[in-house]
């Protein structure tokens, strides 16, 4: 599944996952865009919504963090 990241200075600052693929709902879509001196990254994170249903936002937050090698 895609993660969305956003990173500012080596910092993690947001996660996003979306709940669809364009196209497959008729309701309102949303993305992340990084801002002024934020990068966006896109990983492909294996179950990432589970931890999202497991309330392990903390553990998906690390898995970023290893894998882009943030602070």
């Amino acid at each position: 599944m895609k993660v969305t990241i956003i990173s500012q200075r080596g910092r993690l600052i947001a996660t996003h996952i979306a709940q669809s693929e364009a196209g497959e709902s008729r309701g309102p879509q949303a993305r992340m865009v990084a801002g002024p001196g934020q990068r966006e990254h896109v990983l492909e994170i294996e179950d990432a919504e589970a931890y999202h249903r497991r309330r392990a936002a903390a553990e998906l937050h690390e898995i970023v963090k290893r894998r882009l090698k943030l602070k």
